[in-house]
């Protein structure tokens, strides 16, 4: 498998599996040219990426021709010869067809990339992760068969295999959670915080060394609960610094640790896990403090709170993307030692149709918990999200992440809502994009 991320993927790279003599194994595979119209070929491509998808995961790439020369040597990529006289579009849609009408339960995350060549035509990656959805039968015509791959090729799957994966399969979830809440546990001790106190009556008497309430980002790959998996921590730690930046919009100081890499900044940190999984809790969004005042009554404040989360939860699937996660991501978010707090909200009040500046209200109703816990959420299309750069010039320094996620991470945004006696969050506007405040449109 190539260990980058599909869209970084050069013709330089294709070249140097040539260069290298890199062999094909159990997660790369090259094809010399594309699968045809017949109904074993079909097969074929079908076993190929299914047995992928069942196994470790990796990537087909097409239009690279292998070493045939001697038993030692087969399976080395011998020369990029690319693809020509056919479409790379017209390709990739036939195949994303054959593999939704033949391949069950549907897969997941599939991405094929063409990358034009230099010399003329073009070469094909598939790259297929390790489904958590599976296992997959190829069902095509008559032919109705599970597939997996080891270091010997494609092969068919025997009644002990397939009962080991549907139990892998169920459990997922499971262990997931047992991880999420280990390390919620680990949170728990290191804070010295009353979680489960009711800030309902303490008004303008507090101060902020009284309530420090939590925020806690938490996404786990699928494949991070997979024995074995684990990212390359050193390559973290010197990717893009924008992923590395905390959630409050700080800095932090990284460090390798021993589980991962380490970002902190104070009391705040970032954990990033050798498995691939992270951690981040925040002290700061939650504060009463927002927007150059002190309310009297404790409460979170909307606007800080959701730009808090798309930026620590966008920074992190950034990461992971180009790090090579391709498996499903679950996110989670919680927030901590907030009952009796209100949301205020800020709404834009207008002088006539011109902007006349911002007002602030708070909910009618308080968090009746202490505790706030969000999970569920499944980004399944990692790789293909527009996760990086950013939107317009850059010296308007809005990374792309930060749209994207607004549109994933809005059903958390209702349920937060919804605690403190809200239908939804109405920082949305019709169309569905976050503006920060109550539209206008919501209001009316």
């Amino acid at each position: 498998m190539l260990h980058t991320a599909i869209e970084a993927i050069t013709e330089s790279d294709l070249h140097s599996l040539v260069r290298e003599g890199k062999s094909e194994d159990t997660q790369l595979e090259f094809k010399l040219k594309l699968p045809g119209n017949s109904d074993e070929e079909k097969r074929e491509f079908l076993k190929d990426v299914s047995a992928m998808a069942n196994s470790e995961g990796g990537d087909i790439i097409y239009g690279i021709k292998e070493e045939r020369s001697s038993p030692e040597d087969a399976g080395r990529a011998a020369e990029l010869v690319g693809l020509i006289g056919v479409g790379a579009d017209a390709t990739k849609l036939w195949m994303f067809e054959l593999l939704n009408s033949s391949i069950d339960e549907r897969l997941i995350g599939v991405v094929i990339r063409d990358i034009q060549l230099s010399s003329g035509g073009f070469a094909l990656v598939v790259r297929v992760p390790r489904s958590w959805h599976g296992p997959h039968v190829v069902r095509h015509r008559n032919h109705w068969r599970f597939y997996a791959r080891n270091s010997a090729g494609v092969y068919a799957m025997n009644v002990t295999e397939l009962r080991t994966a549907f139990l892998l399969s169920d459990t997922l979830v499971q262990r997931l959670e047992t991880v999420r809440e280990e390390r919620l546990h680990e949170v728990f001790q290191r804070y010295d915080i009353p979680f489960e106190k009711d800030w309902s009556n303490i008004g303008s008497s507090s101060t902020d060394s009284d309530r420090r309430s939590l925020l806690v980002l938490q996404l786990q790959p699928f494949d991070s609960v997979r024995p074995g998996y684990g990212i390359d921590i050193v390559e973290a730690l010197h990717r893009e610094s924008e992923n590395l930046r905390l959630s409050g919009d700080v800095e932090g100081t990284a460090r390798i640790n021993f589980d991962g890499v380490l970002v902190t900044n104070r009391e705040d940190f970032f954990q990033l896990y050798r498995s691939g999984s992270t951690l981040e809790v925040d002290s700061g969004e939650l504060t009463t403090d927002f927007e150059g005042s002190r309310n009297t009554n404790e409460s979170i404040g909307a606007t800080e709170l959701d730009r808090a989360i798309f930026k620590g939860v966008g920074r992190r699937l950034a990461l992971l993307k180009s790090l090579g996660v391709t498996s499903p991501v679950l996110v989670s978010i919680s927030l901590l030692g907030v009952k009796g707090c209100n949301l205020s909200v800020r709404a834009l009040f207008y002088v006539g149709d011109s902007p006349g500046g911002y007002r602030h209200s708070l909910s009618r109703h308080r968090i009746d918990r202490p505790n706030l816990f969000l999970s569920g959420l499944v980004i399944e299309n990692l790789q293909e999200l527009p996760l990086e750069g950013f939107r317009g010039p850059v010296h308007d320094n809005v990374p792309r992440y930060w749209e994207v996620v607004q549109s994933l991470l809005r059903p958390y945004c209702d349920s937060i809502w919804n605690a403190f006696g809200y239908p939804r969050s109405t920082y949305f506007d019709p169309e569905g994009k976050w503006l920060g405040q109550v539209s206008r449109e919501a209001r009316a």
